[in-house]
C-alpha cells in the first residue's frame, strides 16, 4: 500500500472531471487518474468524488475464500501463507506455499492412510479413498431443488434474495468446475512445461 503524489493536473470543467498522473514510489511506474465530479475542496464535508478511475488498474489484493473458518487451523495458516506471499509479489514463496497447502489438504482427506508416501503417490490414492464427486453432486442437487421451488407456485415456499444469490454462486462454481478449471489446468501445465524447457536450455 502506497501514497501516490499526483501532478500534471488538468481540469475539464464541462465534463466535471479532473485528471492527473502519479508515479508509484514502490515500483516507479506511472498511472493516470481521472476524478469524476469532485467535491468542493473548500468544504471538508464535500471532499471526495463520484468515481475515481485509474489506468493501469492496480493489482487487487487477493482475499481469502469464504468459509476459511471451516478449515482446520494448520491448513488455514498454510492457505493464508499462499495469499500473503502472492499479495507481496513473492511468486516463488507463493508457489511453494501452494504446494504445502495442497499437501496439507490431501493429508487431511486421507488421514492415517496417507502414511509417509510422497505427495505424488498420495494424489494417486485420493480418488480411490475419497469420493471427489460428492461435493459436485450435492451442488447440482441443490440447484435442482432450488429451481423446483421457483418453477412451481407455492405461497409457503418462495425463493428469497439469499437463496437466489446462493444458487448463482453455486452455478458459477459448477460452470467453473466443468468448463474453466480444465482450461486453466491445461494452461498451467503448458506454462510449467515451458519453465522446465527453459531450465534445460540454461
Amino acid at each position: 500500500m502506497v501514497n501516490l503524489p499526483l501532478g500534471g493536473w488538468n481540469d475539464d470543467g464541462p465534463r466535471k472531471t479532473l485528471s492527473a498522473t502519479g508515479r508509484c514510489p514502490a515500483c516507479s511506474k506511472t498511472s493516470d487518474f481521472w476524478i469524476i465530479i469532485p467535491g468542493d475542496a473548500r468544504d471538508s464535508s464535500q471532499r471526495g468524488c463520484e468515481a475515481l478511475c485509474i489506468y493501469p488498474a492496480p493489482r487487487m489484493k487477493r482475499e481469502p475464500i469464504v468459509g476459511l473458518d471451516k478449515l482446520n487451523p494448520a491448513l488455514a495458516r498454510a492457505y493464508i501463507s499462499c495469499l500473503e506471499a502472492y499479495n507481496a509479489g513473492l511468486w516463488t514463496p507463493c508457489a511453494a506455499s501452494c504446494r504445502r497447502a495442497l499437501e496439507g489438504l490431501v493429508l487431511g482427506l486421507l488421514g492415517d492412510e496417507a502414511g509417509k508416501a510422497p505427495l505424488y503417490q498420495q494424489l494417486k490414492q485420493l480418488p480411490s479413498k475419497v469420493n471427489l464427486a460428492d461435493p459436485v453432486l450435492l451442488l447440482i442437487d441443490n440447484l435442482r431443488k432450488g429451481g423446483n421451488i421457483a418453477a412451481h407456485f407455492d405461497l409457503e415456499r418462495e425463493p428469497d434474495q439469499h437463496v437466489a444469490e446462493a444458487m448463482i454462486d453455486l452455478l458459477d462454481y459448477f460452470f467453473e468446475y466443468v468448463y474453466v478449471w480444465r482450461e486453466r489446468a491445461s494452461s498451467l501445465e503448458t506454462r510449467i512445461e515451458a519453465l522446465g524447457k527453459n531450465e534445460t536450455k540454461g
